[in-house]
Protein backbone atom coordinates (compact mmCIF):
# COMPACT_ATOMS: atom_id res chain seq x y z
CA UNK A 1 0.00 0.00 0.00
CA UNK A 2 1.41 3.61 -1.10
CA UNK A 3 1.33 5.83 1.85
CA UNK A 4 -2.56 7.85 0.87
CA UNK A 5 -3.07 11.15 2.99
CA UNK A 6 -6.23 12.48 3.19
CA UNK A 7 -7.70 16.14 4.95
CA UNK A 8 -11.19 17.05 5.86
CA UNK A 9 -12.11 20.71 7.40
CA UNK A 10 -14.40 21.41 10.83
CA UNK A 11 -16.86 23.67 10.62
CA UNK A 12 -19.46 25.98 13.10
CA UNK A 13 -23.02 26.00 12.18
CA UNK A 14 -24.37 29.56 12.24
CA UNK A 15 -27.69 29.01 12.87
CA UNK A 16 -29.37 25.76 13.59
CA UNK A 17 -27.71 23.72 16.55
CA UNK A 18 -30.23 21.08 17.68
CA UNK A 19 -33.15 22.32 15.48
CA UNK A 20 -31.85 20.60 12.71
CA UNK A 21 -31.97 17.54 14.38
CA UNK A 22 -35.76 17.77 13.90
CA UNK A 23 -35.95 19.17 10.48
CA UNK A 24 -35.46 22.84 10.81
CA UNK A 25 -32.42 24.30 8.51
CA UNK A 26 -29.41 25.27 9.68
CA UNK A 27 -26.47 27.63 7.74
CA UNK A 28 -23.04 26.02 8.37
CA UNK A 29 -19.48 26.83 7.21
CA UNK A 30 -16.84 24.96 6.23
CA UNK A 31 -13.37 26.25 8.85
CA UNK A 32 -9.83 26.31 7.58
CA UNK A 33 -9.22 24.22 10.57
CA UNK A 34 -8.20 20.31 9.02
CA UNK A 35 -7.56 16.82 10.36
CA UNK A 36 -4.74 15.40 8.06
CA UNK A 37 -4.41 11.15 8.39
CA UNK A 38 -1.23 9.26 6.56
CA UNK A 39 -2.05 5.96 6.07
CA UNK A 40 0.70 3.16 5.10
CA UNK A 41 1.34 -0.43 5.28
CA UNK A 42 2.75 -1.36 8.65
CA UNK A 43 5.30 -4.55 8.90
CA UNK A 44 3.66 -5.05 12.07
CA UNK A 45 -0.02 -5.25 13.46
CA UNK A 46 -0.68 -1.96 15.15
CA UNK A 47 -2.31 -0.99 18.27
CA UNK A 48 -5.65 1.69 17.90
CA UNK A 49 -7.90 2.56 20.45
CA UNK A 50 -11.13 4.53 21.34
CA UNK A 51 -13.46 6.12 18.45
CA UNK A 52 -10.09 4.92 16.20
CA UNK A 53 -10.43 1.30 17.17
CA UNK A 54 -14.26 1.47 16.34
CA UNK A 55 -13.67 3.13 13.04
CA UNK A 56 -11.36 0.28 11.86
CA UNK A 57 -13.89 -2.10 13.36
CA UNK A 58 -16.75 -0.53 11.32
CA UNK A 59 -14.67 -0.78 8.28
CA UNK A 60 -13.10 -4.00 8.58
CA UNK A 61 -9.82 -3.03 8.40
CA UNK A 62 -6.76 -5.38 9.30
CA UNK A 63 -4.85 -3.16 11.95
CA UNK A 64 -1.80 -3.48 9.67
CA UNK A 65 -2.06 0.10 8.50
CA UNK A 66 0.28 2.91 10.23
CA UNK A 67 -2.11 6.08 10.79
CA UNK A 68 -0.41 9.26 11.25
CA UNK A 69 -3.18 11.66 12.33
CA UNK A 70 -2.65 15.55 12.62
CA UNK A 71 -5.67 17.54 13.81
CA UNK A 72 -5.82 21.40 14.10
CA UNK A 73 -9.33 20.74 15.89
CA UNK A 74 -9.81 20.98 19.30
CA UNK A 75 -11.99 17.45 20.08
CA UNK A 76 -15.60 17.66 21.66
CA UNK A 77 -15.47 21.52 21.35
CA UNK A 78 -18.57 21.49 18.73
CA UNK A 79 -16.21 22.08 15.41
CA UNK A 80 -16.93 18.46 13.82
CA UNK A 81 -14.01 17.01 14.89
CA UNK A 82 -15.34 13.53 15.06
CA UNK A 83 -17.31 13.78 11.09
CA UNK A 84 -13.90 14.99 10.02
CA UNK A 85 -12.13 11.81 11.88
CA UNK A 86 -14.41 9.28 10.17
CA UNK A 87 -14.40 10.89 7.05
CA UNK A 88 -10.53 11.28 6.44
CA UNK A 89 -10.68 7.62 7.82
CA UNK A 90 -13.32 6.61 5.49
CA UNK A 91 -12.37 8.33 2.24
CA UNK A 92 -8.24 6.87 3.41
CA UNK A 93 -9.46 3.64 3.91
CA UNK A 94 -11.99 3.08 1.42
CA UNK A 95 -10.97 4.95 -1.55
CA UNK A 96 -12.79 2.85 -4.44
CA UNK A 97 -15.78 2.94 -2.64
CA UNK A 98 -18.66 5.03 -3.99
CA UNK A 99 -19.39 8.37 -2.10
CA UNK A 100 -23.03 7.04 -1.76
CA UNK A 101 -21.07 4.07 0.21
CA UNK A 102 -18.72 6.49 1.79
CA UNK A 103 -21.47 8.79 3.15
CA UNK A 104 -23.50 5.58 4.95
CA UNK A 105 -20.17 4.85 6.74
CA UNK A 106 -19.78 8.24 7.87
CA UNK A 107 -23.20 8.48 8.32
CA UNK A 108 -23.29 5.13 10.79
CA UNK A 109 -20.08 6.37 12.19
CA UNK A 110 -21.68 9.52 13.60
CA UNK A 111 -25.02 7.65 14.62
CA UNK A 112 -22.61 5.47 17.04
CA UNK A 113 -20.89 8.68 17.82
CA UNK A 114 -23.47 11.26 18.67
CA UNK A 115 -27.19 8.88 19.23
CA UNK A 116 -29.14 10.48 16.16
CA UNK A 117 -27.00 12.71 14.03
CA UNK A 118 -28.66 15.19 11.21
CA UNK A 119 -26.17 14.46 8.58
CA UNK A 120 -25.08 18.32 8.74
CA UNK A 121 -21.68 17.95 10.14
CA UNK A 122 -20.42 15.25 7.94
CA UNK A 123 -22.04 16.66 4.70
CA UNK A 124 -19.87 20.30 5.33
CA UNK A 125 -16.69 17.97 6.26
CA UNK A 126 -17.26 16.36 2.62
CA UNK A 127 -18.76 19.58 0.32
CA UNK A 128 -16.84 22.48 2.22
CA UNK A 129 -17.92 25.80 1.84
CA UNK A 130 -21.08 27.59 2.82
CA UNK A 131 -24.02 25.11 2.90
CA UNK A 132 -28.16 25.66 4.14
CA UNK A 133 -29.12 22.29 4.89
CA UNK A 134 -32.15 20.43 5.57
CA UNK A 135 -33.84 17.25 5.76
CA UNK A 136 -30.30 15.34 4.55
CA UNK A 137 -30.68 18.02 1.31
CA UNK A 138 -28.80 20.69 0.89
CA UNK A 139 -27.57 23.64 -1.24
CA UNK A 140 -24.53 26.16 -1.08
CA UNK A 141 -25.06 29.85 -0.56
CA UNK A 142 -22.89 32.20 -0.06
CA UNK A 143 -22.26 34.86 2.62
CA UNK A 144 -20.83 37.78 3.42
CA UNK A 145 -19.45 36.87 6.63
CA UNK A 146 -15.81 35.14 5.71
CA UNK A 147 -13.87 35.27 8.98
CA UNK A 148 -14.78 34.67 12.51
CA UNK A 149 -13.82 34.64 16.56
CA UNK A 150 -13.99 31.57 17.82
CA UNK A 151 -13.56 31.66 21.90
CA UNK A 152 -13.50 28.63 24.16
CA UNK A 153 -16.00 28.50 26.85
CA UNK A 154 -14.51 25.32 27.60
CA UNK A 155 -15.03 21.52 27.30
CA UNK A 156 -17.98 20.17 27.74
CA UNK A 157 -18.53 17.22 29.96
CA UNK A 158 -21.23 15.95 28.27
CA UNK A 159 -20.98 14.25 24.84
CA UNK A 160 -22.84 15.94 21.73
CA UNK A 161 -24.70 12.62 21.93
CA UNK A 162 -25.66 13.45 25.62
CA UNK A 163 -26.73 16.79 25.19
CA UNK A 164 -29.09 15.64 21.59
CA UNK A 165 -30.99 12.74 24.53
CA UNK A 166 -31.00 16.13 26.95
CA UNK A 167 -32.91 18.01 24.48
CA UNK A 168 -35.19 15.48 22.98
CA UNK A 169 -36.98 15.45 26.86
CA UNK A 170 -38.85 18.15 26.35
CA UNK A 171 -41.06 19.59 23.73
CA UNK A 172 -38.91 22.78 21.97
CA UNK A 173 -41.07 22.82 18.78
CA UNK A 174 -41.75 26.26 18.69
CA UNK A 175 -38.06 27.24 19.74
CA UNK A 176 -36.89 25.09 16.82
CA UNK A 177 -39.09 26.41 14.61
CA UNK A 178 -37.72 30.17 15.89
CA UNK A 179 -33.83 29.07 15.06
CA UNK A 180 -34.96 27.53 12.01
CA UNK A 181 -36.24 30.74 10.87
CA UNK A 182 -33.36 32.14 11.42
CA UNK A 183 -31.56 30.42 8.74
CA UNK A 184 -33.38 32.41 5.89
CA UNK A 185 -32.60 35.41 6.35
CA UNK A 186 -29.15 34.81 8.33
CA UNK A 187 -26.50 37.68 9.17
CA UNK A 188 -24.71 38.11 12.23
CA UNK A 189 -26.82 40.80 13.93
CA UNK A 190 -28.94 37.76 14.76
CA UNK A 191 -26.54 35.61 17.05
CA UNK A 192 -27.99 37.30 20.21
CA UNK A 193 -31.55 35.69 19.16
CA UNK A 194 -29.88 32.70 18.42
CA UNK A 195 -28.23 32.45 21.62
CA UNK A 196 -31.00 33.33 23.68
CA UNK A 197 -33.32 30.01 21.94
CA UNK A 198 -30.26 28.09 22.50
CA UNK A 199 -30.87 28.76 26.27
CA UNK A 200 -34.36 28.15 25.94
CA UNK A 201 -33.54 24.96 25.22
CA UNK A 202 -30.92 24.09 27.78
CA UNK A 203 -27.64 23.56 25.82
CA UNK A 204 -26.07 26.79 27.74
CA UNK A 205 -23.72 26.15 30.99
CA UNK A 206 -23.28 28.99 33.39
CA UNK A 207 -19.57 30.07 32.19
CA UNK A 208 -20.73 30.14 28.61
CA UNK A 209 -23.59 32.32 29.43
CA UNK A 210 -21.37 34.68 31.73
CA UNK A 211 -18.68 35.16 29.10
CA UNK A 212 -21.63 35.67 26.43
CA UNK A 213 -23.32 38.63 28.44
CA UNK A 214 -19.54 39.82 29.00
CA UNK A 215 -19.04 40.09 25.36
CA UNK A 216 -23.03 41.50 25.12
CA UNK A 217 -21.91 44.84 27.46
CA UNK A 218 -19.04 45.83 24.93
CA UNK A 219 -21.65 46.16 22.14
CA UNK A 220 -20.59 42.33 20.81
CA UNK A 221 -23.14 39.06 20.42
CA UNK A 222 -22.21 35.60 20.74
CA UNK A 223 -23.57 32.07 20.96
CA UNK A 224 -22.62 28.12 20.91
CA UNK A 225 -22.18 26.88 18.02
CA UNK A 226 -22.04 23.01 18.53
CA UNK A 227 -24.03 20.69 20.68
CA UNK A 228 -23.11 22.78 23.92
CA UNK A 229 -23.02 21.62 27.53
CA UNK A 230 -24.29 22.47 30.87
CA UNK A 231 -22.28 20.70 33.59
CA UNK A 232 -18.74 22.77 32.90
CA UNK A 233 -18.23 24.13 29.47
CA UNK A 234 -20.38 25.00 26.46
CA UNK A 235 -17.68 24.39 23.45
CA UNK A 236 -17.03 26.93 21.41
CA UNK A 237 -18.24 30.52 21.50
CA UNK A 238 -18.80 32.11 17.64
CA UNK A 239 -18.41 36.04 18.56
CA UNK A 240 -19.02 38.67 16.54
CA UNK A 241 -18.42 42.67 17.28
CA UNK A 242 -18.43 45.37 14.88
CA UNK A 243 -15.45 46.68 15.96
CA UNK A 244 -13.03 43.77 16.38
CA UNK A 245 -10.17 45.57 18.12
CA UNK A 246 -12.29 45.89 21.01
CA UNK A 247 -13.58 42.35 21.18
CA UNK A 248 -10.22 40.97 20.94
CA UNK A 249 -9.38 43.11 23.90
CA UNK A 250 -11.80 41.68 26.02
CA UNK A 251 -10.83 38.62 25.05
CA UNK A 252 -6.86 39.76 26.08
CA UNK A 253 -8.06 41.14 29.12
CA UNK A 254 -10.60 37.64 30.43
CA UNK A 255 -7.77 35.87 29.03
CA UNK A 256 -9.83 33.68 26.96
CA UNK A 257 -8.52 31.32 24.70
CA UNK A 258 -9.74 31.80 21.00
CA UNK A 259 -8.69 31.25 17.51
CA UNK A 260 -9.85 33.47 14.40
CA UNK A 261 -10.89 31.10 11.38
CA UNK A 262 -11.66 31.64 7.59
CA UNK A 263 -15.05 30.45 6.80
CA UNK A 264 -15.54 28.51 3.38
CA UNK A 265 -12.36 26.12 3.28
CA UNK A 266 -12.89 23.43 0.92
CA UNK A 267 -14.34 19.90 1.95
CA UNK A 268 -12.31 16.55 2.02
CA UNK A 269 -9.43 16.00 -0.43
CA UNK A 270 -6.97 13.84 -0.96
CA UNK A 271 -3.57 15.16 -1.10
CA UNK A 272 -1.94 12.12 -1.57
Amino acid sequence: MEETIVSAPGKIILTGEHAVVYGQPAIVAAIDRRIRISVKRAKTKQKYAGFVKYILDKLAVSNQVRLTIKSDLPIGSGLGSSAALATVLVWALQPKASLIEKDKLVKAIEDHQHGKSSGVDQTIVREGGFLRFQKGEFKQIELTIQEAILIDSGKPKESTGEMVKLVAKKNYAAEFKQIGQLADHWQPELIQENERLLEKIGVVGGKAKKMVRQIESIGGRAKVCGGGGVKAGSGMLLAFHKDENKLLQLIKQKQWQYMQVNLGAPGVRYER
